[in-house]
């Protein structure tokens, strides 16, 4: 189902010109909440067609490979309690070139971080391999979550690249992005509640190629 459907998402940009840009960005979000098409529709939509057929050709192959993963969860957090998703991505020649949707039903400040070290024993997240007919493992060495234990992280010489602050009383609001991980070195998702209850979705996949 799901070549099926990248093949006639693929289509639809190569036929774009017949119809508007908004009814392509339509069709995609009506059959998919995948943060990498929505991101290859948005590459379209600001006219970089051929950076979005790139995308789907390469996002294609790596799932018929064996080499796109996915962890998909949520945390429910207190007013001012924080979670941290952590990705220990190992020492290897692979790039791991990732996306990720996040959101909360209430405020929720979220800061990405790469570098740093992380002290802990880990509560490991189950990585899956989208392609079910693959035993391709990941390059991740793990991927854990520290639950409201600030404590037994610390950062040494960590970089926060992102920060975005979603939900409120609108609730639900997406953060959304992707880049390519830097190799032997920790990536880091920090979720700071601002609502009691907070229930704060991840979904983060990631292809891995040479």
């Amino acid at each position: 189902m799901k070549k099926i459907l990248i093949s006639l998402l693929f289509l639809g940009i190569i036929f774009a010109q017949s119809k508007s840009t908004q009814d392509v960005m339509n069709e995609v979000l009506d059959n998919t909440n995948d943060a990498f098409q929505v991101n290859v529709v948005k590459h379209f939509a600001q006219g970089n067609s051929d950076s979005a057929i790139v995308m789907f050709s390469h996002f294609e192959d790596c799932i018929h490979d064996g080499n796109l993963f996915k962890v998909s969860n949520y945390v429910t957090l207190a007013s001012t309690d924080t979670a941290i998703v952590v990705f220990d991505i190992g020492d290897t020649t692979k790039y791991s070139h990732m996306g990720w949707t996040l959101n909360s039903s209430g405020v929720c400040v979220i800061q990405v971080i790469e570098g740093g070290a992380c002290v802990r024993s880990p509560d490991a997240l189950s990585i899956v391999n989208t392609n079910r007919n693959s035993d391709n493992e990941s390059v991740m060495d793990s991927v854990y979550i520290v639950n409201n234990d600030s404590t037994l992280v610390s950062y040494y010489g960590a970089d926060t690249l992102l920060t975005y602050s979603i939900g409120g009383v609108l609730g639900g609001e997406l953060a959304e992005g992707h880049f390519i991980c830097k190799n032997d070195s920790l990536l880091m998702f920090k979720f700071t509640s601002g609502a009691a209850s907070n229930k704060i979705g991840y979904t983060f996949r990631w292809c891995e190629h040479e």
